[in-house]
């Protein structure tokens, strides 16, 4: 049997009233969700609606249920890897799921060999997947604090420096491994400036004039 599955197909809706909005989104969703039926598809139950403010969210969900679409408030997501929080702060926060980390955790008991899991997937995904995020000194917490439940070693008398430098290595020890990544990241990048020379600095002169006109039209921002 053939499937086929769309993933990350996100709407967007920007107006200064708030009715005006709540209106546009869930009209919006709604004809989606029409779409999607008479294609004989089915919308994932992971759909979240992100807002500025996060009772609307509330309010637009709640809206949506009597067109059968279901999603859930949210105060940030991810578009396409990518944090997104609907035009608020800046989302600080680290994505990986708590039911994928605790399944992981729970097999590495079982397995040793489970560490890998972290190694190629859990710190991938709380790291490269939220390129527009920085990560500060609770997230490296939480990624070492991650990365020693997944050692095999119980948490009875475990330092957490220790087991991840025994088991990782000293040079993929989580910290050490983001500094590492950085650091290769940014010699990269350099090399690409030095080739481009001064077509990188035009075309990133050109690329935030677009931006700052498209989204930030008030003359403040023209300055």
């Amino acid at each position: 049997m053939l499937r086929t599955y769309f993933d990350d197909s996100p709407l967007y809706a920007r107006h200064k009233d708030m009715e005006e909005l709540i209106d546009i989104l869930v009209s919006a969703e709604a004809d989606f969700g029409e779409g999607i039926a008479r294609m004989k598809l089915k919308l994932s139950p992971k759909g979240a609606c992100i807002c500025t403010n996060f009772k609307t969210a509330q309010v637009v969900a709640k809206a949506l249920q009597s067109f059968g679409v279901t999603v859930k408030p949210e105060v940030a997501s991810r578009d396409v890897g990518v944090a997104f929080s609907g035009g608020a702060k800046r989302c600080n926060q680290l994505f990986e799921k708590a039911p994928r980390r605790a399944r992981t955790v729970k097999r590495s008991l079982q397995f040793k060999g489970c560490n890998k899991l972290f190694s190629g997937s859990g710190y991938c995904a709380t790291t490269w997947g939220r390129q527009i995020g920085g990560i500060d000194g609770p997230d490296v917490l939480k990624l070492e604090r991650h990365a020693a439940q997944v050692t095999g070693i119980r948490a009875g008398g475990r330092c957490r420096f220790i087991a991840n430098c025994v088991v990782y290595g000293p040079n993929k020890h989580p910290f050490a491994r983001i500094i590492a990544d950085v650091m290769k990241l940014w010699f990269k990048t350099l090399e690409q400036i030095i080739v481009m020379g001064d077509k990188f600095y035009n075309d990133l002169q050109e690329a935030w004039v677009h931006v700052r006109d498209t989204f930030f039209p008030c003359r403040r921002c023209q300055a």
